[in-house]
């Protein structure tokens, strides 16, 4: 986040360096929380794109530093590049009893413990073999004591999709698959879904001008299609719900390296060599507008 903030400063001051000689008028967006707390969705629902906050914006642009590609590439697609990040609690209630007589209770780790493997049937039984999802157990919480059944046990992870239909459908096979689980161990079900960001759609035709800016800018070698979309998320996602644009990635990972560390890991770091190709892109995309 230091890295993107740095590199729009410093393009918000070669951009003001050459004001007179911009084609269009340039907003700069900094917002807080992208981490889970949808700040770009604050700012829209704040009129930050339709002129209630500065001058209406008609097209937008956004960067994501990116450790699998090297210092000096840029990389997109038209259509879904992120996912959508929602989330999801399952709450199974049964009955605790002592476990050296499981027949007096209900027991809801192994009502938990079936819909875990369930859950994974969703992408492989549910989905289209040529769609994309991702339904993850990040979290089982269940019990105090090794010879006790607890009343409760609950689950919670992430679900990923690409694209409306498809997040519809996996909240329906969660809790689906769920109740009928709850209801065979004759155990209720609590299930509490909690909806993320949306997926990152890019415009075909700005997806399209950011790949000629960035031949003609950073060079024809450096510019590389991505191939299909991460399942990460991005809440860049409301803004281009509203507005035609793109989310491209810049590589971050310095040329001697052979690997890098991933997102988020306390290891990351933004390669300092990385803030002139964004720099250089978000300049080249406001001067050539007249082009697209």
């Amino acid at each position: 986040h230091d890295g993107h903030s740095a590199g729009l400063v410093g393009a918000a001051g070669i951009l003001k360096s050459m004001e007179s000689k911009l084609p269009v008028c340039v907003k700069l967006l900094w917002q807080p929380a992208e981490e889970g707390g949808g700040g770009a969705e604050r700012l829209v629902n704040a009129g930050v794109l339709d002129g209630r906050i500065g001058p209406v914006v008609k097209a937008i642009f956004g960067l994501h530093g990116w450790p699998g590609m090297k210092v000096g590439i840029v990389a997109t697609k038209a259509g879904a590049i992120l996912a959508a990040t929602d989330n999801y609690e399952i709450t199974f209630r049964g009955r605790g009893c002592h476990g050296a007589f499981p027949h007096l209770g209900r027991d809801p780790i192994v009502a938990a413990c079936e819909a875990v493997l369930s859950l994974q049937q969703i992408a492989s039984r549910e989905f289209d073999p040529t769609d994309s999802v991702v339904v993850t157990m990040g979290r089982i919480n269940a019990g105090t004591a090794e010879n006790i059944i607890p009343d409760i046990a609950v689950i919670r992870g992430p679900a990923r999709t690409l694209h409306d239909a498809a997040r519809a459908l996996v909240r329906d096979a969660v809790a689906r698959r769920c109740r009928g689980i709850g209801a065979a161990h004759d155990c209720a079900v609590e299930v509490d879904w909690f909806e993320g960001y949306p997926a990152t759609i890019n415009d075909p035709d700005m997806a399209d001008y950011v790949e000629k800016i960035a031949r003609e800018t950073i060079g024809a070698g450096h510019y590389y299609p991505v191939a299909r979309p991460s399942m990460g998320g991005e809440d860049f996602a409301y803004y281009l719900e509203r507005v035609p644009g793109c989310f491209f990635l810049i590589g971050v990972e310095p040329p001697n390296r052979e690997t890098y560390p991933p997102l988020h890991s306390d290891h990351f770091d933004f390669t300092d060599a990385a803030l002139g190709v964004g720099m250089r892109m978000f300049v080249a995309l406001a001067m050539g507008w007249g082009t697209q």
